[in-house]
């Protein structure tokens, strides 16, 4: 498995840096992986606006969805 051999890698060479280095590694990381989400947020946005121009959304309250649930 590929995926499991760089993550055991990945931690060896991580596991041979100094402190100040894992530290700084771990906020790069982390960084990184806000950026991530940011991009996967911005695409979902912009696929649920193309959905709602297309008419695919149904609008209502609670009571509505509960009501629509009950019907299926």
């Amino acid at each position: 498995m590929v995926h499991a051999a760089s993550i055991g890698s990945l931690m060896e060479q991580f596991g041979k840096l100094p402190s100040g280095d894992r530290s700084f590694a771990i906020d790069l990381m982390q960084r990184q992986m806000v950026e991530v989400r940011r991009k996967e947020l911005a695409h979902r946005a912009t696929q649920a606006y193309r959905n709602y121009k297309q008419g695919k959304v149904k609008r209502g309250t609670v009571a509505d969805l509960q009501k629509a649930l009950e019907n299926d």
